[in-house]
């Protein structure tokens, strides 16, 4: 038998009334019609068929590809061994028409191109996107690096500001000091004469020679540079203008002012006064002291109110300083500022009601006082922010801020803050602390510049966040018994209950 007369699919034999052969020239393929499922009716009709690898090879080349391949059908009365067998036969209800085949492949390639392009565009806008956020935040960090080397520059700066304010403040009291004792120096040839009477024609270097005689130490005329009255310091005052008068030298005024004071001591039902310097006959006391500075003058004024307050016996100056004893077996006390004339703590309390918001405020407010002791009350304070950023070196600073706090832990604000001037022994009492917002601080005033009755004061700040139920209020009550059942020292609570409920009444205050 002829080859050429065998089927291509189910390798059967073919006769002329069933086979078909395929249109193109170079391959000349020949099937039954059965087996490339074509009906008798579509047999009769085809004149340019394809055989389906020449269809494969064509669809391919229209679609890029596709290879979906077309299984040709078995001829039913065909007979042969399966082993054999390249085409994959159906049976007649199963059989497709390629035509709907090749749209089908065909509006599958044209979803998917167009799926492709989407997603393409899509992540095409992605990468732009990431692209423009990268940008975006590598501006923002640069900009970030930027803004926290500006706040380094400015924080380092105001730090050297605020040194440099401290140091230019104690140069100023140095020369200020300076200065008062270069003023006083200047005086240390004068005398000052007070409660002698003013007349039109005196005159004055004549009284000082008088001065001189009544005491038994005579004076000569020249031995007096210059003698004045000056303005008084109060005009309002009906006192008589004091007279200044200046010797020749240091040692002849302490000589004089010495003689003064003997004689004093020896007649004391007859102290100088107007009479014995021959001014008529009423005997009106005349003052001879040391020429002071009107700084010096206020500071002599204080102490003699001080000293009598705190009934001590003498009061005098020398050479341009003032001094203070208790009595004739006490140690003498030179006083060069009003501080040093203290008996008594000046505390500041305020509930600042969070002062992270205001550092700088605060700092310059606590630059302007002289508080001893300062007690604030809702600081809102946290680990973040140094002692350094709210007070200057003058003080030391004690805080317990909300998160060392049981009772309200957790909540936003609270935290008691101390600052005690460094002049003052002080140190935190941590065995006086409850669980409640209460910060304790002893103050040793042993060794310090006033003169209290008590070595110790216990200090204790308390912030009771509301609402304030009776449980906490009776816990921190047997706390603060406990503590004044056993210790001698002055207690002082300064702080913020917030009970609203209670209606206070108006108390003198108490000095300690």
């Amino acid at each position: 038998m002829n080859s050429k007369d065998i089927c291509n699919g189910c390798k059967a034999c073919l006769s002329t009334k069933d086979k078909i052969i395929c249109s193109n020239s170079l391959c000349g393929q020949q099937y039954h019609y059965l087996c490339v499922n074509l009906t008798a009716a579509n047999y009769k009709k085809q004149r340019n068929w394809e055989c389906p690898d020449c269809a494969l090879i064509t669809l391919k080349t229209q679609r890029k590809g596709n290879n979906t391949p077309v299984q040709p059908s078995r001829h039913p009365n065909s007979s042969f061994n399966d082993g054999d067998s390249f085409v994959t036969l159906r049976p007649s209800s199963q059989k497709v028409d390629l035509s709907d085949y090749m749209l089908r492949s065909e509006i599958a390639e044209i979803i998917r191109t167009e799926i492709r392009s989407a997603i393409s565009t899509e992540f095409t806008l992605v990468r732009e996107q990431l692209s423009n956020f990268e940008t975006s935040l590598q501006y923002f960090s640069d900009e970030y690096d930027k803004i926290t080397t500006t706040l380094k520059t400015i924080t380092d700066e105001n730090t050297l500001m605020r040194n440099e304010n401290i140091s230019l403040q104690n140069k100023m009291k140095d020369l200020e000091s300076r200065l008062a004792h270069m003023e006083q120096d200047a005086r240390q040839n004068n005398l000052e004469i007070n409660c002698l009477p003013e007349h039109k024609n005196e005159n004055l270097i004549k009284t000082i020679v008088q001065i001189g005689n009544a005491v038994s130490f005579p004076i000569a005329e020249s031995e007096i540079i210059s003698c004045t009255r000056v303005q008084k310091s109060n005009p309002a005052s009906k006192k008589p203008k004091a007279v200044v008068c200046k010797l020749s030298s240091k040692a002849q005024r302490d000589n004089l002012l010495g003689a003064i004071l003997i004689y004093n001591r020896k007649n004391p039902k007859n102290k100088l006064n107007t009479k014995l310097i021959g001014y008529g006959d009423t005997e009106s006391p005349v003052y001879v002291s040391e020429h002071l500075t009107p700084a010096n003058k206020s500071l002599h004024a204080a102490t003699r109110i001080a000293a009598k307050e705190k009934n001590y016996k003498y009061v005098w100056v020398r050479n341009g300083r003032i001094f203070i004893r208790k009595d004739e077996t006490a140690i003498s006390q030179i006083i060069t500022h009003r501080d040093t004339l203290k008996s008594h703590l000046n505390i500041y309390y305020q509930n600042s009601r969070s002062i992270r918001g205001k550092l700088q405020s605060v700092f310059l407010n606590v630059l302007n006082m002289t508080y001893d002791v300062i007690v604030l009350t809702e600081t809102w304070l946290n680990d973040k922010i140094l002692d350094s950023e709210i007070f200057d070196d003058r003080y030391q600073i004690f805080r317990r801020d909300r998160q060392s706090s049981t009772f309200s832990e957790g909540k936003e604000g609270g935290g008691v803050l101390i600052a005690v001037l460094k002049t003052y022994s002080a140190y935190r009492n941590f065995s006086f602390e409850s669980k409640c917002e209460d910060l304790w601080v002893t103050l040793d005033l042993a060794g310090s510049r006033t003169n209290y009755e008590s070595s110790k004061i216990h200090l204790c700040a308390i912030y009771l966040a509301p609402p304030v139920n009776s449980s906490i209020l009776s816990y921190f009550s047997d706390k603060i018994d406990n503590v004044i059942h056993h210790t001698s020292e002055n207690v002082i609570l300064v702080g913020d209950f917030n009970l609203s409920f209670i209606t206070w009444t108006k108390a003198p205050s108490v000095s300690y």
